[in-house]
């Protein structure tokens, strides 16, 4: 284990390089245990499956809310609806990290510095999936849009919906899964077609 003095960003950018430097190749054989390797996107595809299979009504599409950050988890649901799970909408949940809530609504990528928050696994200024997300959706910000909605939640947002799922249901969220509750709860009643899951 190596400390870093910087922040996940920093971290990925390090690996990569790692990976196509061909003088560490030469002596390591090194892979990424993160959603940089799509060999972690794919069973995570299946949770979604899973996730479908166990509900009461499968004859009706889906709405997952998916906290984001490096959009791994969300790349993995996009590729389950290419492989025909019948999701509606997926909503992308982000904490002030809001790269992709600003991509969708301008069509314009642009990487920044990551802020810290309560839901650091999110804590993402230039997410490498978006590149895949793009790829599935032959570059359409048009199909894109159709398929993901993402917004963006502060830390003191996320704390009200750990609160309030901790009152409503005896349950406590963590930072990232209230992250996801959030977005799900900011959707107008009755706008849902169908039933939805949080991820967490």
């Amino acid at each position: 284990a190596l400390e870093v003095e910087g922040t996940f960003d920093d971290c990925q950018a390090l690996v990569k390089r790692a990976l196509v430097d061909p003088g560490i190749r030469s002596r390591k054989r090194l892979s990424s245990a993160n959603s940089i390797n799509i060999a972690r996107l794919l069973p995570q595809s299946f949770y979604y499956f899973h996730a479908f299979g166990r509900l009461e009504e499968t004859n009706r599409p889906i709405v997952f809310s998916v906290p984001s950050g490096n959009l791994g988890n969300l790349t993995a649901g996009l590729m389950a609806r290419r492989m025909g799970l019948p999701v509606h909408r997926f909503l992308a949940a982000t904490n002030a990290n809001a790269v992709l809530p600003d991509y969708l609504a301008t069509g314009v990528f642009r990487p920044r510095n990551t802020i810290s928050t309560l839901s650091n696994a999110m804590d993402v200024g230039n997410p490498s999936n978006l590149a895949r997300i793009q790829a599935l959706f032959g570059g359409s910000i048009a199909s894109i849009r159709q398929a993901v909605v993402s917004k963006s939640f502060s830390d003191d947002e996320t704390k009200r919906g750990i609160r309030e799922v901790f009152d409503r249901y005896g349950y406590v969220l963590d930072p990232h899964g209230a992250v996801g509750y959030c977005a799900l709860n900011e959707l107008p009643a009755g706008s849902l077609p169908a039933q939805a899951v949080v991820l967490a």
